[in-house]
């Protein structure tokens, strides 16, 4: 063999172990977004359907995205108590208005900090990435305001 032939090989065997080094290190990082029991295991194997299924589920959960949230009322002018839906605005419903393109009707709306809420309406301001939050009272309406908040849907 040539001294080239040599440095090649040194080469190869040196960029297969850096290589094993960076595989590792981004395993460590996507082990922070497992649930917290399978973090505990060192050697992670995905052999039991329940296991299977945890990392499935975590896969399923939609991203956290940033909306504009305003709110509305029944008494807002062009508003009355039933939706476009046809979901009848009762005290305690949990609606929100949505662009339809984005969030289909009938998806369950999780805020950040607020709960859940269903998709049940839409508004003529609300485009992209704007909803629209229904509350009881107008008072209540107007503390909440305008509020850039982090939202997911299923």
């Amino acid at each position: 063999m040539k001294l080239g032939d040599y440095l090649f090989v040194a080469l190869a065997i040196i960029g297969f172990f850096a290589a094993g080094l960076y595989m590792n290190s981004c395993a460590a990082r996507q082990l922070e977004y497992l649930p917290e029991d399978m973090q505990q295991n060192k050697k992670i194997v995905l052999t039991q359907p329940e296991e299977i299924s945890k990392v499935v589920k975590l896969a399923e959960q939609p991203v956290w995205q940033t909306f504009e949230c305003t709110a509305y009322t029944s008494e807002d002018e062009g508003c009355n108590n039933i939706t476009l839906t046809g979901f009848e605005l009762t005290p305690g419903a949990r609606v929100v208005a949505v662009d339809p393109k984005i969030i289909p009707y009938g998806s369950v709306v999780e805020i950040y900090g607020y709960g859940t809420f269903y998709a049940e309406d839409c508004g003529g301001a609300i485009k992209s990435n704007r909803l629209d939050v229904w509350f009881e009272s107008y008072e209540d309406a107007i503390a909440f305001g305008r509020r850039n908040l982090k939202i997911r849907w299923k």
